[in-house]
């Protein structure tokens, strides 16, 4: 081929590379003027403050549904005696009292009390209750939108932030339930008894020979896809694992909440029926 014929060829100039290099260049000094203006001790207290109402509103939740409990309970049973002392009027009429026998007398002084109520009531705080938050909505954001490297770290903190929160629940929880309790003339017991870790937070749960229990199915055991959690928005109530709907659950904290009191006498029933069977 003569020279004649020969096709000349332009490499292309690489100047992309100058321009994001002074792009990054400009950002971090940017960052590095912005990072002097940042005032961290206020942002934390922001935080502090947030979080502290959550957790206040959160065991106010536990507080108030174990209230209902607790007063329809009461009020039931306050009913069945009412009811009790109507019979009890009925039988003086017919005079049934004269051929009862001490035993059928006890069973019904004893009826006139409120017996024991022992309840176990599940709560959960889920990864997706945060997100008023703006601690969790800053590291939900960088695991979304970060580098691998701050996605992992900040996967890390957000784990730390609900655990944090969950023990700070079961240690602020007991002076709440013991404002409520020193209002009633009874001892009534109210206590969180045990917490789980579930979903994204089953790393964080005990293990017992070997494996990691939970009252709600987190796993299938010996299962081919084992690591696998189930959605809990979806499948609350369903521990059936499907393999093809499986699907990790996010972050997941569940308190278990005792509610306890021994029989309430009372007292103004039992004198009366006392007196009438003496």
């Amino acid at each position: 081929m003569s020279d004649n014929n020969k096709i000349a060829l332009r490499m292309p100039e690489p100047n992309w590379r100058q321009d994001a290099a002074k792009e990054l260049e400009s950002k971090c000094k940017s960052v590095a003027s912005d990072y002097k203006q940042v005032d961290s001790i206020k942002t934390r207290k922001d935080y502090n403050k947030e979080e502290s109402d959550f957790i206040k509103a959160f065991v106010m939740n536990i507080m108030t549904k174990m209230d209902t409990l607790h007063r329809v309970h009461v009020e039931a049973e306050t009913k069945r005696i009412n009811t009790l002392m109507t019979s009890v009027k009925d039988m003086l009429s017919m005079e049934l009292q004269m051929t009862m026998s001490l035993e059928d007398k006890k069973k019904l002084i004893e009826d006139a009390n409120i017996p024991q109520q022992l309840e176990k009531i599940s709560f959960y705080m889920f990864e997706s209750d945060l997100s008023g938050l703006n601690e969790a909505k800053t590291l939900q954001n960088m695991i979304q939108n970060g580098t691998s490297a701050m996605a992992s770290l900040s996967n890390d903190k957000l784990d730390d932030y609900m655990m944090r929160l969950s023990n700070r629940i079961v240690q602020e929880s007991p002076m709440t339930f013991e404002e409520y309790t020193k209002q009633l003339d009874y001892p009534l017991t109210i206590k969180i008894e045990n917490v789980e870790y579930l979903g994204h937070l089953r790393k964080f749960r005990k293990r017992f020979f070997g494996y990691s229990r939970a009252s709600e199915g987190d796993y299938k055991r010996n299962s081919s896809r084992s690591k696998e959690a189930y959605d809990e928005d979806i499948v609350r109530y369903d521990y059936t694992f499907d393999s093809s709907e499986g699907k990790l659950r996010q972050r997941t904290v569940k308190f278990t909440v005792l509610l306890k009191n021994e029989p309430i006498k009372v007292p103004y029933a039992q004198e009366i029926l006392k007196t009438i069977f003496a």
